[in-house]
């Protein structure tokens, strides 16, 4: 992946105090340093990174973002999500763009927890509709930020566990996530085909424990 600088950097009012800062580090495939997005409360203006795959085309259906951090002030979720836009690009061209509080989610709600989420990091992205090749983050003023507008950005991201059909799918069938929740010491009893609506009579091989699973788990 590389960064598009053609949509990467400030735009709005000449001489507001704002700046993109880093943008390389989106893609530097480390989980702990980050791009910084920066505006002058009270401006109109913008500023964006935009994070291209130059391999891969992502087929409708992939959950399209970025793992973002508020460093400096409490901010309130609806008042950030309103605040960032996130679009999606094929071949160059506009495909999709989603910004606000009702078209944005906070994935970590949903157990799709890239880096983590507290703390002020989200992980903010939307359900494709269309294919695309290129991701990008804009941000505005913030609402109810007095001072300056910060967020980090460590990296954009795409997952295509909810993909029922298209380049991804090589399976008949529909093949969907299973997700166990219990208490710290508490067994839980599931099935990775609990979810899972195949075409046929499909064999399962081993299963293999992801690296977000907490310290100590065992899958049996």
């Amino acid at each position: 992946a590389f960064i598009n600088s053609a949509r990467t950097g400030n735009s709005g009012v000449a001489g507001a105090i704002g700046s993109v800062e880093d943008p390389w580090n989106v893609v530097s495939g480390s989980l702990t340093d980050y791009a910084t997005l920066s505006l002058d409360a009270s401006v109109i203006g913008a500023a964006s990174i935009s994070v291209v795959d130059a391999q891969a085309e992502y087929p409708a259906g992939t959950i399209a973002g970025f793992t973002i951090e508020t460093p400096t002030v409490n901010i309130a979720e609806v008042n950030l999500l309103s605040a960032i836009t996130i679009t999606t690009y094929l071949d160059g061209v506009e495909q999709e763009s989603f910004g606000g509080a009702g078209n944005l989610i906070n994935l970590g709600l949903l157990g799709l927890n890239i880096i983590g989420q507290g703390g002020g990091i989200y992980n903010i992205g939307f359900l494709t509709q269309l294919p695309f090749d290129e991701v990008q983050i804009t941000m505005i003023e913030i609402v109810d930020v007095a001072t300056f507008n910060e967020v980090l950005v460590y990296g954009a991201y795409v997952d295509t566990r909810f993909v029922s059909s298209g380049a991804l799918d090589c399976i008949a069938g529909s093949f969907n996530p299973d997700f166990n929740v219990t208490y710290i010491n508490v067994p839980v009893h599931g099935d990775v085909s609990t979810n899972d609506q195949p075409a046929g009579s499909p064999t399962y091989g081993p299963f293999t424990a992801i690296s977000e699973n907490p310290p100590g788990g065992t899958l049996n």
